[in-house]
């Protein structure tokens, strides 16, 4: 039986724009996952909503095979999102995965992160 061993990714990121990505490294080849949380606050910045996503590729698009995660528009006076994900995927090939913010507006947008990931 295989156990997995949980991972907590954190972090703060400045001058994100619309598609901006987090890079979480997880490993340093093809690892599968279980996602399990995605706490995102918007610290400052003049985007006035922010949709989170998260995928498997660089440069992922919404609604494709790649997306293994997408939030709901939230406003920044809300400043969190915390999201229980319980979603299974692997990683992409060098043990990567890819989190955007996605603010809806300005390329200045700071973000502070944490991820937490069962890794097998």
């Amino acid at each position: 039986m295989i156990n997995p061993s949980l991972r907590i990714l954190t972090g703060t990121v400045g001058s994100l724009g619309t598609t901006s990505e987090i890079v979480l490294e997880i490993d340093k080849e093809l690892r599968p996952v279980h996602i399990k949380q995605i706490m995102l606050q918007r610290n400052s910045g003049t985007g006035a909503n922010y949709t989170p996503r998260l995928g498997n590729v660089t440069a992922f698009t919404t609604g494709t095979i790649d997306e293994k995660y997408l939030g709901s528009a939230t406003a920044v006076a809300v400043l969190t999102d915390d999201a229980e994900i319980n979603s299974f995927c692997n990683t992409d090939a060098t043990g990567k995965l890819y989190l955007i913010p996605g603010p809806d507006a300005g390329a200045d947008t700071s973000f502070t992160y944490s991820v937490a990931i069962f890794v097998y």
